[in-house]
């Protein structure tokens, strides 16, 4: 039996280099391994006149799975944080169960989300935030969110060398401020039919859920 290809979404302020370590060892036991870039993380968000918002990143994370799955492989897909909002709404149909309803052989048989969180749909990160900022969020002309305040390695990178962290903290991109302000699509939906390392609300929805608890900050994969 063939192994799953395994597509990586970052959180908000980095990139798939962030996963560098596990990448490595997941490649060494011959998984073929996609990181996803988020078009919000980004310093030039501003597109055609509008701020890119969570409906581009589910666009290109949609994107990275389907290009798996049209070359005949299963996927599983790994969110982190923030990237578990797109990343896991942009899943809607892409189950093995729904996939195989509709003909096809393979399909997204699973899901790790990493220090992530389901949010309600039709809302936003603004109104759920009760329209305040968290302190770590520097608006930079009404545009992007660089990561600021406290200081990233204190919030993010706590627990793991320092000079690990000065290197995942030189990675940091700043994020779309449309991402606070654009609607909030439907996770819940997104993952319905898939196995996954979740949340304990999950389950409520009748998606089957393994909860595994690491002793780790935020950033798990950056050790």
């Amino acid at each position: 039996m063939s192994k799953p290809s395994i597509v990586l979404v970052p959180g908000a302020w980095h990139v798939p280099a962030h996963f560098n370590h596990v990448i490595e060892k997941l490649e060494d036991q011959a998984y073929v391994c996609v990181g996803v870039n988020l078009p919000t993380n980004s310093r030039n968000p501003l597109v055609d006149g509008r701020l890119l918002g969570i409906e581009d990143d589910v666009a290109a994370i949609r994107a990275a799975v389907t290009n798996q799955l049209d070359a005949g492989n299963d996927v599983v897909v790994v969110t982190h944080s923030y990237g578990t909002v797109p990343g896991t709404a942009a899943l809607t149909g892409l189950s093995l169960k729904a996939r195989k309803t509709a003909g096809n052989t393979n399909g997204v048989v699973g899901v790790v989300i990493i220090s992530g969180f389901i949010l309600p749909p039709d809302s936003t990160m603004l109104t759920i935030m009760n329209g305040q900022l968290p302190p770590q969020y520097l608006l930079e002309t009404n545009t992007t969110l660089p990561f600021a305040g406290p200081g990233a390695i204190n919030i993010l990178y706590n627990d793991i060398d320092h000079n690990e962290a000065l290197k995942a903290v030189w990675k940091l991109a700043p994020q779309s401020y449309g991402v606070n302000t654009s609607i909030i699509p439907d996770q819940v939906a997104g993952i319905t039919g898939i196995q996954n390392a979740a949340v304990e609300a999950l389950r409520e929805k009748s998606v089957h859920v393994y909860k595994e608890i690491a002793k780790s900050g935020h950033s798990p994969f950056s050790e």
